[in-house]
């Protein structure tokens, strides 16, 4: 088992990719492993942009795909190291992190980023 500190050196080495296991749900699901124990982005199964465009086209938008998922999200005010979040970006695209420490740690196509919690929209304890 990985600790948190080799997840986020690993996510932060390999840039953003969907071929490669290196986008956001990825990376949430690697940060979850870590605290929780088990990777609920692994119901999320594809191998390319093409296949995750199918899964969020499936659900509408990444949003239903995380509900779809983990279920109803809670409010961000609780939240704890592996939670998951998700917020909208100014691209008004969804974009999925997770929560490290006091922040929201999230693998962007720029890189590994580190957001305030109140960035994010919804919140998940999986």
């Amino acid at each position: 088992m990985s600790t948190i500190i080799e997840v986020l050196r690993d996510f932060s080495a390999r840039p953003f990719s969907y071929e490669n296991n290196s986008d956001c749900c990825a990376f949430v699901g690697a940060v979850v492993e870590v605290f929780h124990g088990h990777n609920p982005m692994s119901k999320f199964e594809y191998k390319d942009e093409k296949g995750a465009a199918e899964i969020m086209k499936k659900h509408g938008t990444l949003l239903g795909a995380v509900v779809a998922a983990l279920g109803r999200p809670s409010p961000i005010a609780d939240a704890q190291d592996g939670d998951v979040l998700i917020a909208l970006q100014t691209n008004d695209e969804w974009i999925l992190g997770v929560v490290v420490g006091e922040r929201m740690a999230v693998k962007t196509k720029t890189g590994l980023m580190d957001w305030p919690i109140e960035f994010a929209t919804y919140r998940w304890r999986p």
